[in-house]
């Protein structure tokens, strides 16, 4: 049971880290919006500190999260 729940954390980590680098590096290609969603999206990309540090929180929560130390 303990082996599951390793592996089961480390995906999910790394589906944190994945998503954190995304929004970093901007690897992942982004699906076409409708146009409500393309001016929420100029709305975030006008503050320009908010998506590199939602990515960075999201690093580190993913690190957090593969280390059993820092799990409950």
């Amino acid at each position: 049971m303990q082996t599951i729940k390793n592996i089961l954390c480390a995906l999910f980590g790394l589906l944190f880290i994945n998503a954190g680098l995304d929004k970093l590096l901007h690897y992942m290609p982004v699906p076409p919006m409708d146009m409500d969603m393309q001016k929420v999206f100029q709305a975030f990309g006008t503050i320009k500190w908010l998506m590199p540090l939602v990515g960075i929180i999201e690093i580190l929560g993913g690190l957090l999260f593969i280390l059993p130390k820092t799990r409950t």
